[in-house]
């Protein structure tokens, strides 16, 4: 009888979870996998001054999206990013790091998620120039 009361708890518990779930859910909804755009890149430095020809990744670049600093480069030089809604960005790619990598110039680039079809953007290789 014992047994029984414990399992019987157990549904009940269960049950009520499930059901405190789906209020939560049906309240503030469900988070849509498109309702963001994913920006990435990698950053490259030119270190003979040709900026056809990328030389290296660069590690730890800043990187901002309108002023504000967001992520920084991976090891390999890439970087992902999430920009909430549909708009007209400024992005920004900075060398904070003193010597550490190389000193680099700031790039400054505009991107337009507006109309995008799969809510992604590569912006391929960034190449920063020497300072």
């Amino acid at each position: 009888m014992q047994k029984l009361k414990i399992t019987w708890q157990k549904i009940v518990a269960t049950v009520l979870g499930l059901l405190g779930i789906g209020t939560l859910t049906s309240c503030y909804g469900v988070i849509d996998p498109f309702d963001h755009t994913i920006v990435s890149g990698q950053v490259y430095g030119d270190i003979d001054n040709n900026p056809k020809t990328p030389d290296e990744p660069i590690p730890n670049i800043k990187v901002c999206v309108n002023d504000e600093e967001v992520t920084r480069t991976y090891s390999d030089g890439s970087f992902t990013t999430d920009l909430i809604d549909a708009g007209i960005y400024k992005l920004s790619f900075e060398d904070d790091d003193g010597t550490e990598n190389g000193e680099f110039k700031k790039s400054i680039r505009a991107i337009n998620t507006k109309d995008l079809q799969y809510h992604e953007r590569n912006l391929g290789q960034i190449i920063l120039e020497k300072k």
